[in-house]
Order: structure tokens, then C-alpha cells, then sequence
């Protein structure tokens, strides 16, 4: 389980206290404004009261007021009611006023008490009646004036509360505002400057990978040059001393020679694809060409390793499965060459095969499925994780013959997924083993279909581009001009022009092809890209631009396999692309480019 980031926590601290310290002011806020509203409610009930008791007073004023001796016996149950409900209102006055008159329930209750026994009484003459009655009316309209005063006075501490709720909730939403600018400023400031410190050390780190990747893609590729062009000598050299009069058991070590080197170049291939599958820069070619021919192609290529070790090699190509396919036939191929070879290598005995069909994702959309099966030792289930990962290899620690660089399967997995396709392996110890691998199907009826040759060794080296039929040149000698500054690859491209029956001329570095391109009219030039004084680009522009009438094809010879190179190359004006090592066929092939 990953630990979280120190910024990730202190945020989440920094957080925490934030919202806590905003919670607590947000339940103060509340308990204020619930016990304001509350003294609210309560003036609110007192008004009321004082409002209702005055409107039963008034009512009760007037039917004193109507009253007359003669007809003044009225219902005591009426009377009675009344009372009760005047009584029970004055019950619940504030009885705690300060002053030498009595309280306002007191004086109330005592005015109740006296109008039920005028109500009740009977009266020998009417001016004692009236007597009574004004003096009742005297202390109703003194006990209404009170309730009216009091009534008035609660009014206005009403309204001052509503003034004073409403200034405390203002007061308090400033200071929460003002407490979230704090919290912002001493909280998540110092978060933000952190969490902004760590981004711009991660773009420096970012970019100083990126430029540390370049780096190493540029040594690549460096290393590649001074590795290939020693190599070029060694195999080509072997390649003409196996045309020789030989021994058997000559011809059976320069064999071994041969196969190491060829096994070397594949490694170095190897790593500078899959460096420049990491950085970005290995593209896919979009062609139409012939999936059978390519399956054939790849299994000539270990028909031979097949029957040395006794193993049958089968393929089955399902009907359904279009012949002609849309995408990069060299990686395809490279990918298959990779399986083919894991399994033969791993396989004893049996047989290692190969099958081709179709497939749906359930989105409509169709896939082309390739297994490679084999009957050798299977891989442990704790391996297979680990099995597409570069330079480890599932194997037996007791298996020392069984080495490699374990780097077929992981650039294998990483030209599928260029390819937008899916990588798997099934796998049973002392069994066998079954790589799957699916890549979208894309067809083009209206493409061009291209023919595909037989699959080089060097899977770094890039497809050589025909050259237009305006290059053709009539039958006769050829004028040809080497421009090298290695001294064994001078002597080696010598011996190669002499077995297929032309002479050479050798410039020794880009300047000196120069002057002798223009003291004589070549047809072709090899030109080596890296040359000391001028390197082979430029001197290829000096060369087109100062050669009068029939330009000389120019010919890029380089360890330097990048695409890059391959577009720099045809930009300064060259027709064609070798790259090293070189052998007797390529340069054949070459040159037959140039002849009827």
C-alpha cells in the first residue's frame, strides 16, 4: 500500500483544523441566534397577552358602559365566562413591576373580583347602582391605560431586539468571513506555497528526465554508430571469407562468427528500438501488404534453427482472416520473429505453433489474434507478471543455457500497444507455453499492396525506399565514389566492389569527396554520415549544388538507424538508404537499382 505524500497529509491536517475551528464558530453563531430569537418569541408571547387582555378589557368597558338599573341583573354564567377568561390572562402578567402601585395582575385580579360581585348583586336604589358602576369604570379605564403603556413598552423592546438580533448576526458574519480570510491565510497559504514548491520541483525533475532521456537516446544511438561500424567489418569480412576455398572446419567456426555477430547486432537493435519506443520517437508505417507472405516469411527465417533441433514447425491461418492487412508489416514481423524465437528456445522437443484468426470485441469491431503455442518447460505463475518487463527473463535458475537479455518480450509488448493492441501469455509447467497477441484489423481495398521480402536479422534497420524510375541508368560501367573515413570499412566496401566487378574510389572524409566529385562525374556515391572537416550531409549539399548538368545518386551509409536520420538524410538531397552493417547482398541490391 503507497504511503501518502507529506504534502497530501499536512493539507489534510491543515483541513481538518480549518473546518473544526469553522464548525465551532458556526455552533456559537447558532446558540446566539437561538437564544436572541427565543427573548424574541418571548416579547413576542408578552405582547400578546397584554394586546388580547386590553381588546377583553375594552369589551368588557363597554357592556359596563350599556348596563342600566333597570334591566342590570345579567346571566352570571356570561359573566362568569368572561371573568375566567380576563382572569387567566392576567394570571400570566409579569407580576415582578417595581413602584408603589400593585402590579398590573394584582390590580387586574382585584378588578375581576369586584365587577363579578357588582354583576351579582342587587342594589336598593339606582343611584347606588350607578354609583358602583362609575367607580368600576374609573378602575377599568386605569387598568386599561397600564396594559396599554405596557403593551407600548413591550413594543419597543421588541423592535430594539429585531435591531439588536440583527446587528449581532452582522457582527457574526463578519467574523466568520474574517475567520476564513485567517484560515486561508495561515492555514492554506503556507499549504499552497508548499504544494506550489513540490509542482515546480516536479516540472524541473520532469524536465531534467526528459533531458536525461534524451541523453541517453543520443548515447544510444552514438554507441550504436561506434559498436555497428567494428561490427560491419567483422560481418562483413566473414561474408567473403565463406565464399572461399575452406575447410570444413573452417567454414564451421567462421559459422559461429557469423551467427555471434548476427546475434550481437540483433541485441543492440533491440535496445535502441525499445529506447526509442521509451521516448516517444519510434512511429508506425501505414502500408497495405500481404499477411500471408509475411507469415511465410518469418517462419523460412527459423525453418532451419527448427529442424536442427528436431521441432516441428506448424501454422494455421483461419479462412476468415483477410489476406491483405493496413499497418507496419516490419514491426508485425518483429514481433512474431520475437515469439518464434522465445519458443524455439525454450522448446526441447514437440513442436512450436502459430495461429491466425479473427476476433470481436463485442464493440463491432474485429481483431486479428495471433498465438504462438509451444511444448517446452511452461513459466512459473510467479513469473508471468514480470515476464514483459525489460532485461528479466522467466527461467529455471538451473537452466544456465537458457540466457538473454529478456528484451524480445518486453519491446514485443511495447510494439502492441503502439499498435493499439493486447499482450498475454498462458502458461502450464512441463506443458507448454501460448503468447497471445491482437492488434486491430484494418483493411484497405483501394491500397497499393506491397511486396514483402524476406525479415532481416537487424530489426533496427530501416526499409529502404525505391527510387523513382527517372534514376535508372544506361547499361555501362558505373562511376562510383566512397566516402569513409574508417579505414577496415574502406577496405571491406574494396573487396565488395571487386567481387561484384566494379572499381571504387575512396574519399577519406567529406571535404576530400567534395573536391573529387568535382574533378570527376560519378554516378553513385556512398556517403558515411559521421566524417571529420565535413560530415556527409553537408557534403552532399555541396555536391548537388556544384555539380553541373546530371546530378550523381547519393547514397546514405551510416550506423545511425534512427527515422530522424533516414528524413535528414533524403532533406539534404540523397535517393537511398544503407545502413551498416553492410553485406555483399545489400550492396548487390543496391546498385541493381541502378542498372536495367
Amino acid at each position: 500500500m503507497m504511503s501518502a505524500s507529506p504534502i497530501y497529509t499536512l493539507l489534510n491536517k491543515r483541513f481538518l483544523l480549518a473546518l473544526s475551528l469553522l464548525f465551532a464558530l458556526l455552533l456559537a453563531h447558532y446558540f446566539i441566534y437561538n437564544q436572541t430569537m427565543t427573548e424574541e418569541n418571548l416579547l413576542h408571547d408578552k405582547q400578546n397577552i397584554h394586546n388580547r387582555l386590553l381588546q377583553s378589557w375594552y369589551n368588557s368597558g363597554y357592556a359596563l358602559y350599556s348596563w342600566q338599573y333597570a334591566d342590570h341583573i345579567i346571566s352570571p354564567k356570561k359573566v362568569k365566562q368572561q371573568l375566567i377568561k380576563i382572569d387567566s390572562l392576567s394570571s400570566r402578567l409579569d407580576g415582578s413591576e417595581n413602584g408603589s402601585l400593585p402590579s398590573l395582575r394584582e390590580q387586574s385580579k382585584r378588578l375581576v373580583i369586584s365587577i363579578y360581585r357588582f354583576a351579582g348583586q342587587k342594589y336598593p336604589s339606582e343611584w347606588a347602582f350607578d354609583l358602583q358602576k362609575q367607580k368600576l369604570i374609573r378602575e377599568m379605564e386605569n387598568v386599561t391605560t397600564r396594559i396599554a403603556e405596557k403593551s407600548k413598552q413591550l413594543q419597543l423592546r421588541l423592535a430594539d431586539q429585531s435591531r439588536e438580533s440583527r446587528k449581532i448576526s452582522l457582527i457574526l458574519l463578519i467574523a466568520e468571513l474574517i475567520f476564513l480570510q485567517l484560515i486561508l491565510i495561515f492555514l492554506l497559504r503556507p499549504v499552497a506555497r508548499k504544494a506550489d514548491k513540490q509542482f515546480r520541483e516536479l516540472e524541473r525533475e520532469k524536465e531534467e528526465a526528459v533531458n536525461a532521456n534524451n541523453a541517453k537516446s543520443l548515447y544510444l544511438s552514438t554507441m550504436s554508430h561506434e559498436i555497428r561500424t567494428p561490427l560491419n567489418g567483422v560481418l562483413a569480412m566473414t561474408d567473403l571469407l565463406m565464399e572461399t576455398d575452406l575447410t570444413f572446419e573452417q567454414r564451421d567456426y567462421l559459422g559461429i562468427v557469423q551467427a555471434s555477430g548476427k546475434d550481437l547486432l540483433s541485441v543492440i537493435s533491440d535496445i535502441l528500438d525499445f529506447s526509442r519506443i521509451e521516448s516517444n520517437q519510434l512511429e508506425l508505417m501505414e502500408m497495405n501488404f500481404s499477411l500471408k507472405q509475411l507469415l511465410q516469411n518469418v517462419l523460412e527465417t527459423f525453418e532451419e534453427e527448427a529442424r536442427d533441433k528436431g521441432i516441428q514447425l506448424l501454422h494455421y491461418f483461419e479462412p476468415e482472416v483477410p489476406e491483405y492487412i493496413t499497418g507496419d508489416p516490419k514491426r508485425l514481423s518483429q514481433i512474431l520473429t520475437n515469439l518464434l524465437s522465445n519458443a524455439l528456445k525454450f522448446t526441447r522437443e514437440g513442436e512450436v505453433f502459430i495461429r491466425t484468426s479473427i476476433q470481436g470485441d463485442g464493440s463491432g469491431r474485429n481483431e486479428i489474434l495471433f498465438a504462438v503455442s509451444d511444448t517446452g518447460m511452461g513459466i512459473p505463475e510467479d513469473r508471468i507478471d514480470s515476464l514483459f518487463q525489460p532485461f528479466k527473463e522467466s527461467r529455471n535458475s538451473l537452466e544456465k543455457r537458457f540466457e538473454g537479455t529478456g528484451l524480445g518480450l518486453a519491446l514485443s509488448a511495447r510494439l502492441v500497444e503502439l499498435m493499439k493492441g493486447t499482450i498475454w501469455v498462458e502458461s502450464e509447467i512441463n506443458k507448454g507455453t501460448t503468447f497471445y497477441f491482437s492488434i486491430p484489423l484494418r483493411t484497405d481495398p483501394h491500397a497499393k499492396t506491397s511486396p514483402l521480402a524476406p525479415p532481416e536479422k537487424d530489426s533496427a534497420e530501416l526499409d529502404n525506399e525505391p527510387v523513382s524510375e527517372s534514376y535508372s541508368l544506361p547499361v555501362r560501367d558505373l562511376q562510383i565514389l566512397l566516402a569513409e573515413d574508417n579505414t577496415i570499412n574502406q577496405r571491406l566496401m574494396e573487396r565488395l566492389m571487386e567481387r561484384i566487378g566494379y572499381k571504387l574510389d575512396i574519399a577519406r572524409d567529406g571535404r576530400e569527396a567534395v573536391m573529387m566529385a568535382q574533378n570527376k562525374r560519378y554516378d553513385v556515391i556512398f556517403m558515411d554520415l559521421q566524417m571529420p572537416e565535413l560530415d556527409g550531409l553537408q557534403a552532399t549539399r555541396k555536391i548537388l549544388r556544384d555539380s553541373p548538368g546530371k546530378k550523381p545518386f547519393i547514397i546514405a551509409m551510416t550506423a545511425n538507424v534512427s527515422q530522424e536520420d533516414k528524413e535528414l538524410c533524403f532533406q539534404a538531397g540523397m535517393v537511398d538508404y544503407i545502413a551498416k552493417p553492410i553485406s555483399l547482398e545489400k550492396v548487390k541490391e543496391m546498385l541493381s537499382r541502378f542498372e536495367k
